[in-house]
């Protein structure tokens, strides 16, 4: 079992990515925990302790982004972390602080980080599954 915390609103379906490149793939679990202003979307980095299953798991990375995603594609995470400009309220906030990290297992580097307006609100579905 998993021991995952908070007020679940959505699972999303496992994924298995070799992201360590050692032949046997991490499990990544990602799902949305809902707090009293939204939601924070956390993306949980599993590795298997035999390379046989995940009865036997560690966590090895968390990504989490509040009112916004954590996902990854390509050997890549990305976390949308909602932020506002001086004066906003926290509900209204137009703005997501996207990041893009690499990361393979041991390393993590940050290879860019950009503000856009808020993804949640636009057509862009791009960020959201």
């Amino acid at each position: 079992s998993f021991n995952l915390e908070g007020p679940l609103s959505h699972m999303y379906k496992p994924s298995f990515v070799d992201i360590d490149k050692d032949g046997f793939p991490e499990m990544i679990i990602r799902f949305n925990a809902t707090v009293a202003d939204g939601f924070i979307q956390y993306l949980y980095v599993y590795k298997s302790e035999n390379s046989q299953d995940f009865c036997r798991r560690n966590l090895i990375k968390e990504f989490s982004a509040r009112n916004g995603f954590a996902n990854y594609s390509n050997n890549i995470f990305i976390t949308g972390e909602q932020m506002r400009k001086d004066g906003e309220s926290w509900l209204g906030a137009s703005l997501h602080e996207l990041t893009e990290i690499y990361y393979d297992g041991k390393q993590e580097k940050i290879i860019s980080k950009e503000t856009k307006p808020n993804i949640l609100r636009g057509n862009d579905t791009s960020y959201w599954y």
